[in-house]
């Protein structure tokens, strides 16, 4: 199984293969944790940017290659956090850590100091970056 995956992880590096084909191959959970493992390999081998990078242009939900039972937004952080991928999706961490922060009843000051120090400054501008801190302040 693993040679597979070290194949398929080549393959894209060596854009034989694009993710989207790759994760077709996994849809719905199917040979799961398979495609998890190839983005492992793929970060080692490309680094975490060039991975973001290719992972953001291919338009991937990563909900489309893990178990149904591990679909909820909290599912899907703790699989990509376990794997050490919770970098492909920064947005569904930041929803994550801001529901931390506003049940302890930080105050705004208190998320705005969070922000500047946890949060990637590339992501201040990203349209969902700041749906997700408007979402969350207002509730």
């Amino acid at each position: 199984m693993s040679h597979i995956r070290v194949h398929n992880s080549l393959a894209s590096f060596q854009e034989l293969m694009s993710l989207e084909e790759g994760a077709l191959c996994c849809s719905q959970g199917k040979h799961h944790p398979t495609f998890l493992v190839v983005l492992q390999v793929l970060t080692v081998l490309l680094g975490r940017e060039h991975l973001q990078q290719m992972f953001s242009s291919s338009h991937l939900n990563i909900g489309d290659v893990i178990p149904p039972s591990l679909k909820s937004s909290e599912g899907v952080v703790k699989v990509l956090e376990e794997r050490k991928l919770d970098f492909l999706y920064p947005i569904k961490r930041l929803q994550r850590d801001l529901t931390g922060l506003f049940s302890q009843g930080t105050s705004a000051v208190g998320v705005y100091k969070w922000i500047k120090s946890e949060v990637n400054s590339s992501l201040y501008k990203n349209p969902d970056f700041i749906s997700t801190l408007t979402t969350w302040y207002v509730v």
